[in-house]
């Protein structure tokens, strides 16, 4: 006679066997001392275009800056 065990089997994701990963994701089961996951959604669409937009312009304000600070520190220097 096989013995079948109490517990259910995992796979590698921590899903049982044939479960849908996405239930997974919902269930925030933990075990010790885990953290339950919390699902993100993605940002898409506009969101997304105008966060680029912004840390782009960010990034060459502050090129520009320490090229300027460059600049005047060499200019004050000569």
């Amino acid at each position: 006679m096989a013995h079948s065990s109490p517990m259910p089997v995992l796979t590698r994701d921590k899903r049982t066997e044939g479960e849908p990963i996405d239930r997974v994701k919902r269930r925030g089961h933990a075990g010790a001392g885990e953290t339950p996951e919390t699902v993100v959604e993605k940002m898409r669409g506009p969101k997304l275009v105008a966060l680029w937009a912004a840390l782009i312009a960010l990034s060459w304000a502050v090129a520009g800056g320490i090229g300027y600070g460059a600049y005047r520190l060499v200019a004050s220097l000569f």
